[in-house]
């Protein structure tokens, strides 16, 4: 996402995941926050919405208003960079924004079990 020193924002997204790869992650994804949602038969239900939401909405869970927040802390001329990649993919990315005088704002990993709390947690708000 960049930000215009006119205030004007451009994002763009992309990836190297084929469709299938795509819809593969999604079904894996979607299972497991199922799983803590529902135990297996939440599993089996979120396999498939997580495959068809990768397919359908491919957005990496970002909606406009999550798109306006980020926008509103770039400053006029500045830009932001959210990355979902192997972890060791991202150093030379790492060591690139910082020769740039770039600032890491978060990083984390996504883990099987991170998302199985996720369900379980959305299952306990709903």
């Amino acid at each position: 996402m960049y930000k215009s020193e006119d205030g004007d924002v451009y994002a763009a997204e992309g990836t190297d995941l084929t469709e299938d790869e795509a819809i593969s992650y999604g079904a894996w994804v979607g299972s497991l926050i199922g799983l803590g949602a529902g135990g297996k038969a939440g599993a089996e239900m979120g396999a498939i919405v997580g495959a068809v939401s990768a397919l359908d909405e491919y957005e990496y869970g970002l909606d406009e208003e999550a798109l306006a927040s980020i926008a509103a802390d770039i400053p006029a001329g500045g830009a932001g960079l959210m990355v979902v990649v192997e972890h060791r993919w991202m150093i030379p990315v790492r060591n690139a924004m910082r020769a740039q005088g770039g600032i890491l704002i978060a990083q984390d990993f996504l883990n099987p079990e991170s998302l199985i709390a996720f369900g379980a947690d959305a299952a306990l708000e709903g």
